[in-house]
């Protein structure tokens, strides 16, 4: 059986390094290292494919981000509408330009 804690402790490596981008709630003044794409492929319920702005962060850093709260990536304001757990470490955030 894999041991969480050595993936928790290899993903946030993986998301520490330069390649990461910042993510900065504005409500917390907090920076979260995160992996962002502005162009997400999203497969919905009903088969449609669409694309998506999210970020991927750990659990760990979630503890502290609530849906609605905006952040600031890369220059641009954004607002978490969404958020889904990806795995036992990562959470996806998806985000609305404002």
């Amino acid at each position: 059986m894999i041991n969480l804690d050595m993936v928790r402790n290899d993903v946030k490596g993986i998301l520490n390094q330069n390649f990461s981008i910042n993510l900065r709630c504005i409500r917390t003044d907090k920076l979260i290292k995160c992996h962002f794409n502005a162009n997400s492929k999203i497969i919905y319920e009903n088969g449609a494919v669409g694309t998506e702005i999210t970020a991927l962060i750990t659990l760990e850093d979630a503890k502290n981000i609530r849906l609605k709260d905006e952040v600031e990536i890369l220059g641009d304001k954004y607002e978490i509408t969404k958020s889904v757990i990806e795995s036992q470490v990562l959470k996806r955030l998806f985000l609305r330009e404002i």
